[in-house]
């Protein structure tokens, strides 16, 4: 879909990595992020031009 976009995205000092989901559609629509090595977020209802910060809730596996 593309009127729902990331607009930002860091690592916390924590290791937890965050992304900020924005809606530029006309509608409400359920949104979640799929994380590459944590568990993905619960769905959330992102409205029209809303923004939202999604935080995963482990630290991404180290590689060896």
């Amino acid at each position: 879909m593309d009127c729902i976009k990331k607009v930002d995205g860091g690592r916390e000092l924590t290791g937890n990595v965050w992304v900020k989901i924005r809606n530029d559609c006309t509608w409400t629509y359920d949104v979640k992020v799929v994380w590459r090595f944590s568990p993905d977020s619960t769905c959330k209802a992102l409205s029209p031009d809303a923004t939202r910060r999604y935080e995963s809730r482990t630290p991404p596996c180290s590689t060896r």
